[in-house]
């Protein structure tokens, strides 16, 4: 059973919510939201870091698996208690997680992150308190093998344990970010971190407008036009339109947040 009551985009949107509002001793993590950054770019602007990395979330629903005949309950080397489990899209032989696996070769801050509870109430009063990261799971997607077929696969985890798998050919992995981990996690990029200026916009678009012609390329022909609405250009030459393009082919292409974690401006003052 699932985290009922709730979307993909609601989980997210209090992930990211809390993510900007809470403070993490000089770190900050700004998500870039090209529809919000429309209506209210002064405040927007006002809240990113001076220097930062760019990360990428998609984010996930996961399943709570109680059951003994759950698929992966009581069968070695897997689980003897419940555990969470997230779907990967297989549409058109798994295009999401394929398209998502060659973001993370240019951008290994890129994550499937997905809820470690099932408890309705709980996610409520975690919201409320802000502590909706506490319960989250953050999975790395340039830990995962590619999926080029039109199986089901998925990814599995336990409340509490880094380590995680992959199936339907079994895969275990050791590292993840667990909600209690998520300020190390932020500050652990610190040492990456670029000055956030026209020049890192501008790279920033150009890698992503290649990668994303690169993909389509590969997949089939598009139509110019239907090209043009997934690979946006910038509509001036300003650090916030390249970043509002490549938040665009962010989503578009790849379906995942574009997230900002740097140094806060109060820090740096």
């Amino acid at each position: 059973m699932g985290l009922t009551g709730i979307s993909e985009f609601t989980f997210g949107f209090a992930f990211l919510h809390e993510q900007t509002t809470r403070h993490w001793a000089g770190m900050t993590a700004v998500p870039i939201l090209p529809s919000l950054l429309q209506e209210a770019e002064d405040g927007w602007d006002a809240k990113l870091p001076i220097n930062g990395v760019p990360n990428y979330y998609q984010f996930k629903l996961s399943d709570y698996l109680v059951r003994s005949n759950a698929k992966y309950f009581n069968e070695k080397p897997f689980y003897t208690s419940p555990y969470y489990r997230i779907s990967l899209h297989r549409l058109n032989h798994n295009q999401q997680h394929r398209r998502l696996r060659e973001l993370s070769k240019t951008a290994p801050e890129t994550y499937y992150v997905a809820p470690e509870t099932n408890d309705l109430d709980e996610f409520n009063n975690c919201f409320v308190s802000s502590r909706v990261i506490d319960v989250s799971r953050m999975i790395p997607v340039n830990q995962c093998k590619d999926a080029v077929d039109d199986k089901q696969h998925y990814i599995t985890f336990q409340r509490g344990n880094t380590g995680w798998y992959e199936h339907s050919e079994p895969l275990r992995h050791e590292w993840s970010v667990l909600g209690q981990e998520h300020e190390s996690f932020l500050h652990s990029q610190r040492d990456k971190a670029q000055l956030l200026d026209l020049a890192f916009a501008e790279h920033l678009w150009a890698t992503q407008s290649e990668l994303a012609s690169k993909v389509l390329s590969i997949e089939r022909f598009w139509p110019a036009d239907e090209k043009r609405k997934l690979i946006p250009e910038p509509r001036e030459r300003t650090r916030n339109e390249y970043l509002r393009a490549a938040a665009d082919i962010a989503m578009t292409m790849f379906g995942s947040t574009l997230v900002v974690v740097g140094e806060s401006s109060s820090s740096i003052e």
